[in-house]
């Protein structure tokens, strides 16, 4: 399985995707094949359990911007949370790299918790239901 790092591991919690749909994901955007400690059929189930996530994603997506639940201004909040400059200061510039880590990266406990409770309090503005 991938090494995740803290930051990443933070965002996959909260996610629809588990650590190891994350992982199966990330390899086939880089062409790696079926794992090695993985059967090849359950592989496939993975990857089209992704592909359903994702196109149930897009829905609701496009089913929350005609309600305007997401509108112009959480757009502009969710581009400057996944920006190159903001994910490049988490040590996540890269996700799909081959190391997922913090090797470049220290952060203190506190900081990351601090840092979850950040990103917590800034989706639960863009909640406006």
């Amino acid at each position: 399985m991938e090494n995740f790092s803290h930051i990443l591991s933070i965002f996959i919690e909260n996610s629809l995707f588990t650590r190891q749909q994350i992982s199966i994901i990330l390899k086939r955007l880089r062409n790696d094949g079926v794992p090695s400690n993985m059967s090849a059929g359950s592989y496939y189930r993975q990857v089209k359990q992704c592909r359903k996530k994702i196109k149930q994603l897009i829905y609701t997506l496009i089913l929350l911007r005609s309600m305007k639940i997401i509108d112009e201004s959480t757009d502009e909040t969710l581009s400057r949370i996944t920006s190159e400059n903001f994910l490049s200061t988490l040590g996540l510039s890269d996700i799909s790299a081959e190391d997922t880590g913090d090797a470049h990266y220290v952060y203190s406990d506190a900081s990351l918790e601090d840092l979850g409770l950040l990103l917590d309090k800034i989706i639960a503005k863009l909640v406006r239901i």
